[in-house]
């Protein structure tokens, strides 16, 4: 019965053991994603931190069912595992907006002034990613 999953290249992955049961496939799935994107995102997150010279209290990786990221009071900096699928311009999107929420942690008009200093053309990038979870593979949304 159990499924196992591993990547065999940069976009592929190789799933084996009790594939018949397509519940346990979309959970071993689930599973990787998670364990690959709190492996990635972290990492990214603090780069991209590092390059805008904004910080931030730590980093957790959930899949989240409907907010692709977000920010506490404490600064702990949510990001959903689904990101990975994003293109890289979206998903730096998703980083920047989040590490703004350090400065501002509002959608006020401070707050998308000081994400438009730090990412010019945030607006369009936050409409394209309104649209952006049909990226997302099926097994991966639920």
């Amino acid at each position: 019965g159990a499924v196992r999953v591993r990547a065999t290249g940069p976009a592929s992955l190789e799933v084996s053991g009790g594939i018949a049961d397509r519940e346990l496939v979309t959970r071993a799935l689930r599973a990787w994603l998670r364990r690959e994107a709190a492996r990635v995102l972290p990492g990214w997150l603090a780069a991209q931190g590092a390059h805008l010279g904004l910080s931030h209290a730590g980093c957790v990786v959930r899949l989240q069912r409907t907010r692709w990221g977000s920010c506490s009071a404490k600064g702990v900096i949510s990001l959903n595992a689904r990101l990975l699928f994003l293109p890289r311009e979206l998903a730096d999107y998703v980083l920047t907006h989040e590490l703004a929420h350090t400065l501002h942690l509002n959608h006020s008009r401070d707050y998308w002034q000081s994400l438009e200093e730090l990412l010019p053309g945030a607006r369009a990038l936050d409409r394209q990613l309104r649209a952006a979870g049909r990226i997302v593979p099926a097994w991966a949304r639920g």
